[in-house]
């Protein structure tokens, strides 16, 4: 994604071409929270298969005073087998058992290591180690983008989600410019299906 830089045309169509490719992701604690709170998670979760682990799912319970963690998000149960990665290779328990000690980000990033899941954090160093690791990683305003690309969101839901978002994350210059040119972008070819 963005490496705090302007990016070129040919940035701004490999980020495209991911998202046309785009339809799994593997979502921690952060960003659950900033997408649904900006209004944007059930249109997310009709266009994508929004997956997480357990830890998340405490996290998320531990910190919502009794509001129940969302449905359109599935857990990653020890054990589950069918439909994790659409037909990529399946979840097993073992991967459970190996990444048990780990810190929940630790957890994230090794399941989508292993299986090569994209993922959707608002943490920096969470993000960092992503790109180290090169693995696919976006944040929720990127996701934005994808959903007006889409033709998920209409403008003005899209500005409406924005604005939460803004209000409630901080996102640095290189970011913010980022998703600045790939909107403009999006908006000057039209979004998918609609140009």
């Amino acid at each position: 994604m963005g490496k705090g830089f302007t990016p070129t045309e040919e940035d701004l169509q490999r980020i495209l071409l991911q998202f046309n490719r785009l339809s799994t992701l593997l979502i921690d604690t952060s960003s659950l929270i900033r997408v649904e709170n900006a209004g944007f998670l059930p249109s997310l979760a009709s266009s994508l298969h929004l997956i997480t682990v357990p830890a998340v799912r405490a996290e998320y319970v531990a910190g919502s005073a009794g509001i129940p963690f969302p449905a359109p998000v599935q857990v990653l149960e020890s054990g589950l087998a069918e439909g994790v990665n659409r037909g990529r290779s399946s979840f097993k328990s073992e991967d459970y058992r190996r990444v048990a000690s780990l810190s929940v980000d630790g957890f994230l990033l090794e399941i989508a290591r292993t299986h090569r899941l994209p993922l959707l954090s608002e943490d920096r160093k969470i993000l960092q180690q992503a790109e180290l690791l090169g693995l696919e990683y976006y944040n929720a305003l990127m996701m934005l983008e994808y959903l007006l690309y889409r033709g998920s969101l209409s403008e003005d839901a899209y500005d409406a989600s924005k604005s939460i978002l803004l209000s409630q994350a901080r996102y640095g210059q290189g970011v913010l410019r980022y998703a600045e040119a790939l909107h403009h972008y999006i908006l000057k070819w039209g979004p998918l299906g609609k140009g």
